[in-house]
């Protein structure tokens, strides 16, 4: 998710001519993101495996983390696979879906770099970054943990 739009704002930084897309279900998030990113496209959605509802958990690893699943506010899901095709590929993708990584990993065709946070118990970031790793190595990425996060990969393919 784009979250408030501070990555999207960096990236359009680095990267003057890229097109930045921000993809964020919750509306307050995606309103301070057009702020702060103005030169990004909003994209007033959550990533999942199928295009259709979902319920957003406004509760879970933290006050401002949102998660898909069980009940909350209904939002729009829009299946990864879909939202890579409609865009025309992605060059390079920033991954934070707070858990519904896990779920996407086998619609990744279309992009060609991806940066993801892998998601879990913080007890548990060694073998989830393991885990992380193994699931795109076995799917044909190059991996390398992206330090700083105890928990995050990039990887091309």
């Amino acid at each position: 998710g784009a979250n408030i739009g501070i990555t999207a704002a960096h990236y359009q930084a680095m990267w003057p001519d890229a097109t930045v897309w921000m993809v964020e279900p919750n509306p307050d998030n995606l309103w301070l993101a057009c702020r702060n990113a103005p030169r990004g496209i909003p994209l007033g959605v959550a990533v999942g495996t199928d295009t259709g509802r979902g319920f957003l958990q406004e509760e879970g690893h933290s006050p401002d983390a949102y998660c898909l699943g069980g009940e909350g506010r209904s939002v729009y899901v829009l299946a990864l696979d879909l939202l890579v095709h409609k865009v025309g590929g992605v060059d390079f993708c920033k991954m934070d879906i707070e858990g519904t990584e896990w779920d996407v990993l086998d619609q990744l065709d279309g992009i060609t770099y991806l940066l993801v946070e892998f998601h879990g118990e913080p007890r548990d970031y060694p073998a989830i970054l393991e885990r992380g790793m193994d699931a795109l190595s076995a799917r044909g990425w190059r991996v390398e943990h992206h330090l700083p996060h105890p928990a995050a990969v990039f990887a091309c393919r």
